[in-house]
């Protein structure tokens, strides 16, 4: 919902609000990714795509669809 009034009221870009809140998400759980394993290129490989992927798609989509209807489409691809 906040997503949806960010980018469709407020006109904040899509892949900067996700690239956004990615940020912060990592600033507020850095505590406990330290020590980070290794190699640390891996973690951040798969940190960004299954993180600032998933969301940079999905607030591109709420551009032009309802939440429930991202909602539904994106139960539909966890399987």
């Amino acid at each position: 919902m906040i997503s949806k009034i960010v980018i469709s009221q407020f006109g904040a870009p899509p892949l900067f609000y996700a690239a956004a809140r990615f940020a912060l998400v990592v600033v507020v759980t850095a505590p406990w990714l330290l020590p980070a394993p290794r190699p640390l290129w891996r973690m951040v490989t798969v940190g960004l795509l299954m993180g600032g992927g998933t969301f940079a798609l999905t607030f591109l989509g709420l551009q032009t669809t309802t939440p429930s209807g991202a909602a539904v489409v994106s139960q539909l691809g966890c399987r």
